[in-house]
């Protein structure tokens, strides 16, 4: 779907504490804190508009196709306050369906599947910012604010609100590629999220419209 050409700055500030599995720590895995990536904000916002039925999610992942059905596109949302709570161990119940098929149960020792893990989240009350184009869900919508689900299994709840648009904005080099595009990385931190070098957000914009 191609998308318009609006654009709005968003605040996006943290009501719960949420994780993704991004940096290995002994035991499990710490959040980024720096960003959240474009790609998770896109489905999280997508599902928080009621969406989701209709632009994902089949058997297979493909960003091209379930992105690019979508009204709008988020840049990456950068923070300077947010920061790792201490571990937490978490518990996957993989048995309290009926107990594990034999795949599972040889990789309940080890990766996402263990019983047992460890987590650092992000804190509540960090602020992360950045930039959607294409469709404004809040005037789509007729809401001064958004709330939304984030994190590992959606755990983690954020309030976005609209505000000036940055002076610069991060695109995410990696779903540029997903929708071949090449753009100047600015930073690498994992092979989903690689941030371009800061844009205006004119130049954002029109590199974001040839995303379909």
């Amino acid at each position: 779907m191609a998308i318009d050409s609006d654009m709005i700055g968003i605040e996006v500030t943290v009501l719960t504490p949420f994780y993704y599995h991004s940096i290995p720590i002994a035991g499990g895995s710490a959040t980024i804190t720096e960003c959240l990536s474009d790609t998770a904000f896109n489905f999280a916002l997508a599902s928080a508009l009621g969406m989701m039925d209709g632009v994902c999610l089949p058997d297979t992942q493909d960003y091209r196709r379930d992105i690019g059905l979508m009204p709008f596109r988020c840049s990456m949302l950068l923070s300077n306050n947010a920061e790792l709570l201490p571990a937490q161990v978490r518990r996957l119940n993989l048995d309290s369906e009926g107990g594990y098929s034999n795949r599972l149960y040889c990789g309940t020792s080890k990766g996402n599947r263990k019983d047992f893990y460890r987590v650092q989240e992000i804190n509540v009350g960090a602020i992360y910012r950045g930039a959607i184009f294409g469709m404004n869900p809040f005037e789509e919508f007729n809401q001064k604010s958004l709330i939304v689900r984030v994190g590992k299994h959606r755990q983690g709840i954020v309030e976005i609100k609209p505000i000036t648009i940055p002076k610069k904005v991060v695109l995410n080099a990696f779903t540029a590629k997903v929708f071949g595009r090449d753009i100047s990385m600015g930073k690498y931190l994992l092979h989903n999220m690689q941030q371009s070098i800061p844009m205006s957000p004119e130049d954002a914009l029109l590199e974001v419209l040839l995303w379909n």
